[in-house]
């Protein structure tokens, strides 16, 4: 091969394993299926832990089709597992793939994935999908939602009432009950019952219903199969006998040989009695009492050594049912009730049959760690108790318990003793729940919550942590209130717009310390907050200012604009025209016909507890064109339209006069009239100019003659509206006064509020006194 051949074939190589690594990096990145959670709300991880989320973040498939929620600005979050189930706070809920819906008459229909199911009488829907009160939704093997309310026994012992129960069933037969957000873990076997006619087999995945046995595992698939265990030389007789079993069974692989061989030190500890004992060599042995034979009461010694080797329960069980058929006087059988695990204690119930009263003594029971074998908790516990509660446990750790009782069939034996373990269980898992319920600037009420119960608690610490801060602090919380519904914290004494986190620590009477998780981060408002502020003109041309102003530390006193013309940059009087809780009516006093307005909003406060007085100022965003579509004129009149008039001494005049003066000017008014409003009042205002040093001129000998410097009304008109035509309105004006006051018109709508003033832009004609 050529060189530059081997050359072009290697860098052909080395560029697609460049792309495919790109691809695969790129890949790894990539969101699939990516919803936005606009709602706040709870679910369980694929090691069901109970976690929270929030309305920022996002439910997506990796590109390895883990299912997470997590940030929309980071990677990574939360795993659930393939198929799960969200529940929101507000009872919606949502799963995550396409699931069957299996309804009370065995039909069934799929989920809508990745869709809200909203909760309306007791059943959900989306879309055209609905579960119905009572269906089962199966999320995947051995996992269902009820929506229903049930009686939930385990055995023959009821143990409490739920409501849309969350079931998980592990392949050991215990189940996780995930309800009303408390998390719940059960050995034994379980039964929901809903009415007389229908319940709910969890343990054997039934669905009764009147008469009709739905079979929940074939719906969508099982990966079902039953533990087997080794059989004894006795049960493969028996079993030879028996039907032949269903082909789901038949295809459940076999252990081989070798396979029990390796499992049997661990089973070897289950159910085993006294004598004789299990030797390192797995044969039975002596154990610490001599094996006796020809006794009528008790069995021969290859019985003894045949029950031994039993590593199953119900085998057990069974094996000493067959015993005690061939006993005068009947061995005690110990049956298990169920198995409660919490999170740092179990609940134990169990019972005695025992029909000849040979059980004497007291009861041993042993709390053991499985994976050091290393003794919890030892109980010795009359024969007439039936119920325990060991504590001392760990969150998620594997333990069993030994029974050992002894029991005297009166014969030459004297007491023997038995010692059976119950099939291991997991102890809980437990997480804080946080529920923000009021906030301010420097305050928050968080409901904080356990979803699973914790025996033992000493105290309760919750650390209140500033988000990228210094401030850190913890606060004390209520074991019993916390366990239960939960305990409603007022934190108070934090920073406003500040990012805070919590965290409960559970100080146990063990002396250990349970850290649980951190909640969501929770931010405080700002001290003072405007929200939603807008400047609008009315119908009436009027400025109307609407806001919402909260604030925790100061009280408002009152509410006020600034007016800005932007082509001049010059502050516009206004006046208040009316006010209701949360909106100004302002009118501003331009003389412009058209101005372009800036508003500013200004709030004046007093401090709650300083009293000290606070002016906050706001810009309104944009800027109005305020138009009145009014203006007013000057004209003067032909010498042939003058008339003479008697100006006499009076206030409405304001000026001292006997002389015969003229009309020579009118003042003009004209309007377009507002849509809506039919009905006007134009009156005429005027105010002497500030020229103090010419009242001479003007007649008038000093201020104290004026009995008002302020404007003044001299005539007014009223007009109806039939049509779409403009009002227009005419004064006549001697020189004098034309000279002497500054003239405009206030406009009133048929109510009597003001509408607006309108002024002259400026004098056609200058006056002749100078």
């Amino acid at each position: 091969m050529k060189p530059t051949l081997k050359i072009g074939i290697t860098l052909g190589a080395t560029l697609v394993i460049l792309l495919g690594v790109v691809f695969w990096g790129s890949s790894r990145k990539t969101r699939y299926d990516l919803v936005d959670l606009d709602k706040s709300g709870i679910a369980l991880d694929s090691q069901q832990d109970t976690f929270q989320f929030g309305k920022e973040n996002i439910l997506y498939r990796s590109w390895n089709h883990d299912q997470i929620i997590g940030e929309k600005s980071s990677d990574g979050g939360s795993i659930l597992s393939s198929s799960s189930i969200l529940f929101f706070e507000d009872q919606s809920v949502m799963f995550t793939q396409e699931v069957p819906i299996i309804d009370k008459e065995g039909l069934s229909e799929q989920t809508i994935p990745r869709k809200e199911y909203a909760l309306s009488t007791n059943e959900y829907h989306a879309d055209d999908s609905t579960i119905k009160e009572g269906s089962v939704v199966k999320l995947a093997n051995r996992e269902y939602y009820f929506n229903g309310n049930a009686t939930l026994y385990v055995g023959d012992e009821k143990i409490k009432e739920v409501s849309r129960p969350l079931l998980l069933i592990d392949k050991t037969g215990s189940v996780v009950v995930y309800e009303n957000e408390k998390k719940s873990r059960y050995l034994g076997h379980m039964v929901l019952k809903v009415n007389e006619n229908t319940t709910l087999d969890v343990s054997s995945e039934e669905y009764k219903v009147a008469e009709r046995t739905i079979d929940l595992a074939s719906f969508g698939g099982t990966d079902n199969e039953k533990i087997v265990v080794a059989k004894t030389e006795d049960e493969k007789e028996e079993s030879s006998v028996k039907e032949e079993e269903p082909k789901e069974k038949e295809s459940a692989p076999a252990q081989s040989e070798k396979e029990r061989e390796a499992a049997a030190p661990e089973e070897r500890r289950k159910y085993q009695t006294d004598s004789p004992k299990w030797e390192e060599n797995g044969q039975a042995g002596q154990g610490n009492q001599d094996q006796q034979t020809g006794s009528k009461n008790k069995p021969s010694p290859e019985e003894s050594t045949t029950l031994d080797k039993v590593v199953d329960y119900e085998a057990a069980l069974k094996k000493l049912e067959a015993l005690n058929k061939k006993l005068t006087r009947q061995i005690p059988i110990l049956r298990m009730g169920y198995i409660i695990p919490e999170v740092t204690s179990t609940k134990v119930k169990f019972s005695f049959v025992d029909p000849d009263n040979t059980l004497v003594g007291v009861t041993q029971i042993e709390l053991i760690e499985k994976d050091s074998d290393k003794v919890v908790q030892t109980l010795d516990v009359s024969n007439l108790t039936n119920e325990v509660l060991l504590d001392g446990l760990e969150p998620k750790k594997d333990y069993y318990v030994t029974f050992r009782y002894q029991y005297d069939l009166g014969d030459e034996e004297g007491i023997q003793e038995v010692a059976i373990q119950s099939p291991d269980f997991t102890t809980q898992s437990v997480a804080a729940l946080y529920k923000l319920r009021t906030v301010t600037s420097t305050s928050m009420d968080i409901m904080v919550s356990l979803d699973a119960k914790v025996d033992g608690i000493k105290g309760v610490n919750v650390m209140v942590t500033e988000v990228d801060g210094t401030d850190s602090y913890t606060i004390k919380a209520n074991p019993n209130l916390l366990n239960q519904s939960g305990e409603n914290l007022s934190i108070k004494g934090l920073k406003p717009e500040t990012l805070y986190t919590f965290q409960v620590e559970l100080d146990l009477v063990s002396g250990r310390k349970l850290v649980l998780n951190q909640s969501p981060r929770y931010e405080t408002l700002m001290d003072t907050t405007l929200n939603a502020v807008t400047a609008s003109l009315t119908e009436q041309q009027l400025l109307a200012v609407s806001y919402h102003w909260d604030s925790y530390s100061y009280a408002l006193q009152e509410v006020d604009v600034q007016l800005q013309d932007t082509a001049t940059n010059e502050m516009i009087p206004h006046q208040l025209v009316s006010q209701n809780e949360e909106t100004l009516f302002i009118m501003p006093e331009t003389k412009k016909k058209v101005t372009d307005v800036k508003v500013k909003l200004v709030m004046n406060t007093t401090h709650k507890e300083k009293s000290e007085a606070k002016t906050f100022t706001y810009d309104v965003p944009g800027t109005l064109n305020y138009d009145k579509q009014a203006e007013l004129t000057f004209k003067k009149l032909p010498f042939e339209e003058q008339h003479s008039v008697e100006d006499t001494k009076t206030s409405e005049e304001l000026v001292e006069t006997g002389l015969t003066a003229k009309n020579d000017y009118e003042l003009l008014f004209s309007m377009v009239p507002v849509a809506g409003n039919d009905e006007y009042k134009i009156v005429a205002e005027r105010r002497l100019k500030e020229q103090e040093n010419k009242l001479a001129d003007y007649g008038i000998d000093s201020l104290a003659m004026l009995e008002e410097k302020g404007w003044r009304s001299f005539e007014e008109n009223n007009f109806s509206i039939t049509n779409s035509e403009n009002i227009t309105a005419a004064f006549r004006l001697t020189s004098l006064t034309y000279d002497a006051f500054e003239f405009r018109i206030a406009v009133y709508n048929h109510e009597g509020s003001l509408l607006f003033h309108v002024y002259p832009e400026k004098r056609m004609f200058q006056s002749t006194i100078e």
